[in-house]
């Protein structure tokens, strides 16, 4: 602004200077097009963390241990025959 600052002043006086750019115009800008595309990008955002989200708690059903496997006798001793916590540990490694 101070490029043309002394310009503006040939034509607007204090007073009418503090008016005219004591606000904010957003000139040719449609503001509602660009709330559109921000709240379709929130929904799109969304719908993907939603769509992650399942497709993790698909994945971690698909690593719950089936009846087929059984762990090793001695180690469910140790463990007071406790599937859970095997599953558990499991998951965790």
């Amino acid at each position: 602004m101070p490029q043309i600052q002394p310009r503006i002043q040939q034509f607007l006086d204090g007073d009418s200077f503090k008016d005219e750019f004591a606000h904010t115009i957003l000139h040719n800008q449609d503001v509602f097009e660009e709330f559109r595309r921000a709240q379709i990008a929130t929904k799109e955002k969304v719908t993907k963390e939603k769509n992650e989200a399942a497709e993790a708690q698909k994945k971690m059903k698909e690593m719950e241990l089936n009846n087929k496997y059984k762990p090793p006798q001695t180690y469910m001793e140790q463990q007071q025959n406790d599937p859970a916590f095997f599953n558990y540990q499991y998951q965790k490694y």
